[in-house]
């Protein structure tokens, strides 16, 4: 989706754009959770939940109750944005994102992102267990296998997602 976060993102863009793994903005772009504005709660799509894990409570509040506008570099500096670039680079910077996932491997991505979702709602061992678990299952797979021949080889790994 080259370009989405190049623009205003207002409403339920902004909470699409919340939703995001990994957010690179355009310096132009900016945000609005404008739903109070329009008389509704600023509670909508998840954005309760979403919005305090990425910014913290106190920006979160503010941001849905005053429906302001947040800047690209303001984004970045409350870790609402990975990245700001240039309005001409942003198409170059997602590919270099592209290119980066494309060399790593499927299931350990998968897993990795698994993990983050469960670790959001429980505790710090049962946190471990599960990623000690996620390791010995993927330990056995196929890309782990052709990591280490690549290794032993000195090549890049060609992982398949197996």
């Amino acid at each position: 989706m080259r370009g989405f976060l190049q623009l205003l993102h207002a409403g339920a863009g902004a909470v699409l754009a919340a939703a995001a793994d990994i957010r690179v903005l355009a310096e132009s772009a900016s945000f609005r959770y404008l739903f109070t504005s329009v008389g509704l709660s600023g509670g909508d799509m998840g954005v309760c939940w979403l919005l305090p894990r990425i910014v913290g409570l106190g920006r979160a509040t503010e941001a849905l109750l005053l429906g302001g506008k947040i800047t690209s570099r303001q984004a970045e500096a409350w870790g609402l944005a990975s990245r700001v670039v240039p309005d001409g680079e942003l198409d170059a910077a997602v590919d270099e994102y592209v290119v980066r996932f494309k060399e790593l491997a499927p299931w350990g991505l998968a897993m990795t992102k698994e993990m983050l979702n469960r670790a959001a709602t429980t505790d710090y061992s049962s946190a471990i267990e599960m990623e000690a678990w996620t390791q010995t299952l993927l330990m056995r797979a196929e890309d782990f296998r052709e990591f280490h021949a690549g290794f032993n080889d000195k090549r890049k790994p060609q992982f398949r997602g197996r």
